[in-house]
């Protein structure tokens, strides 16, 4: 196809270049009999949060990289999952809440960054809508036995951002909060060597 053809189709169609060379085959498979599923929310490879998920995963539990997911944004759309279907419905999202949705444990492991969750913990909240959209009770049975560890420097100068996860889980003792800067974790590191710590956070998932 030439370049003034591309170029047309882009114009007409509200297209993006992700739409146009992106990689739109599924990624994953969906699963059966999963007890725990660990999501890593983090955008680099080998970080804290995929050690946390890769640490603690059991035999029957799953760690999935959101970052490796197949998952269109909420972009270009005419807000049809209200009112119909999502136009984005066959990438790796409706997949991946069903398995969620079957799973024992769902262990949200997410970074933050002067308070504020990744983008891709974003399109992970975003992308929720089209599926539990008229599925209340997935949304319940979802909500019901998820687990989130945020991983952030110090609640000293982020005291409260963690009410913005509330929603996601049932009560607050849900949540484990991971300070990088009482513990003297760097923002760059790939693993937890505090005996303590890791001791904290298996008490916390189990």
């Amino acid at each position: 196809m030439s370049y003034q053809k591309i170029l047309v189709l882009i114009k007409k169609y509200m297209l993006t270049t992700e739409d146009l060379f992106g990689d739109h085959n599924n990624k994953i498979e969906l699963k059966e009999n999963i007890n725990k599923i660990f999501i890593s929310f983090s955008g680099r490879k080998d970080g804290i949060c995929d050690f946390i998920a890769n640490n603690f995963k059991l035999e029957k539990d799953e760690v999935y990289f959101y970052r490796n997911l197949n998952i269109h944004s909420c972009s270009l759309c005419q807000y049809e999952c209200f009112y119909n279907k999502c136009p984005y419905e066959n990438d790796d999202n409706f997949i991946f809440f069903e398995m969620l949705n079957k799973s024992k444990e769902v262990i949200l492991i997410i970074p933050m960054y002067c308070s504020n969750a990744p983008s891709l913990f974003y399109k992970f909240s975003e992308r929720s809508q089209a599926y539990f959209n008229k599925k209340e009770e997935n949304y319940k049975n979802i909500k019901s036995k998820t687990k989130i560890i945020l991983i952030f420097g110090s609640n000293d100068e982020y005291p409260s951002f963690q009410k913005n996860f509330y929603d996601f889980v049932e009560n607050q003792s849900k949540i484990f909060l991971l300070e990088r800067h009482k513990l003297n974790i760097k923002i760059d590191d790939k693993k937890i060597t505090d005996e303590t710590l890791l001791y904290k956070i298996s008490k916390f998932l189990n």
